[in-house]
């Protein structure tokens, strides 16, 4: 959805994008802000998407503690970081994307005043009550969160290039189930051609990555597949050091993050 290449039309694509970050507080020119940057600047310092992991100067215990809270509260955490570049001082944005931020802020204060307004009518009518309207409605948001969450972690947490095929962790399953649920998630699985052929049809993503391994066949050692090999590998490098780039083989030390400090201040 971010690259605008989901639907043909731009427009209707970006439609759907805004009715999507309605529902989950995240204004889809953020998104796609925050989401271009990551394509441009993986892994670095700058990566919008991936902080606070990409920040080499936040120890290693702020980021466990953080991807904590990302897997486990992902419906939050999600609109803190794609809101960062719109609320960020001295923000890359245009004039006319800040505008359209308002007005995407304005659609989801709109809609969850109306969600509010329909839970307190059918709580007091006694039609239901907000516990059963959750296990409806909060309970699904709140798992997809998490699997979300999860899912970015694995493409990116614990590896220290910048490169899109050495700095991705890919997926290319090989049994029938995870090929549909790979085609269903528009193959984001196969993420370092996602990232080095960022405007290809996710169908050809498959082709471009035997290409790749044909010509650099070290890439295989973060190619995987099964979803199981990826999360495991994932999950050693959150226990030791959630970071990605510079800060996956770093952690910062007290005497550095006061001199961080007093340079932010000067």
């Amino acid at each position: 959805m971010g690259h605008m290449t989901f639907l043909a039309s731009d427009t209707v694509s970006r439609r759907l994008g805004r009715f999507l970050g309605m529902i989950l507080v995240i204004p889809f020119t953020c998104f796609r802000a925050t989401h271009l940057t990551h394509h441009a600047k993986m892994c670095t310092s700058e990566d919008y998407e991936l902080w606070p992991y990409c920040k080499p100067n936040y120890s290693i215990r702020f980021r466990k503690a953080f991807c904590l809270f990302d897997l486990l509260l992902g419906t939050i955490s999600a609109p803190i970081i794609y809101s960062r570049v719109f609320w960020k001082r001295n923000s890359p944005l245009s004039q006319s994307e800040i505008s359209a931020i308002k007005f995407e802020y304005l659609l989801s204060i709109l809609f969850w005043g109306a969600i509010a307004f329909v839970v307190l009518y059918v709580s007091v009518t006694q039609i239901a009550t907000p516990a059963q309207l959750s296990i409806w409605w909060i309970a699904p948001l709140a798992f997809a969160a998490t699997l979300n969450t999860f899912r970015k972690l694995i493409e990116h947490v614990g590896l220290s290039s910048c490169d899109p095929l050495f700095g991705t962790r890919t997926v290319q399953p090989t049994n029938i189930i995870a090929k549909f649920i790979s085609f269903g998630n528009f193959d984001l699985n196969l993420h370092g051609p996602h990232h080095r052929f960022g405007m290809a049809q996710h169908d050809e993503l498959s082709d471009k990555l035997d290409q790749a391994l044909h010509k650099q066949p070290a890439i295989g050692e973060l190619v995987f597949h099964s979803y199981s090999g990826a999360a495991w590998h994932t999950l050693k490098c959150i226990l030791k050091n959630p970071g990605v780039g510079e800060a996956s083989v770093r952690d910062v030390t007290h005497e550095e993050r006061v001199d961080e400090d007093r340079s932010n201040q000067s």
